[in-house]
């Protein structure tokens, strides 16, 4: 089975409580959407494959988007 992965980042100032959120559906290729979410709307979304991603890798690009975030990077 293969699965599209969709995960939105929040930044600090649209939830103070979350930083993200996951959801898969079945597709047809293993694919990993990345959404950052600020109190804007969706600020900047890419695909990338979802082979061999772990957590860690995950928590990673979370980290990133947000940090990019903050510093004006994105």
């Amino acid at each position: 089975s293969h699965f599209r992965n969709e995960l939105d980042i929040f930044t600090p100032e649209f939830d103070k409580k979350r930083t993200h959120h996951i959801t898969s559906h079945k597709s047809d290729k293993d694919t990993l959407q990345v959404r950052v979410i600020s109190n804007e709307g969706v600020i900047k979304s890419y695909d990338m494959s979802a082979i061999e991603i772990t957590f860690e890798k995950m928590y990673h690009i979370i980290d990133k988007e947000r940090n990019g975030y903050r510093s004006g990077q994105l």
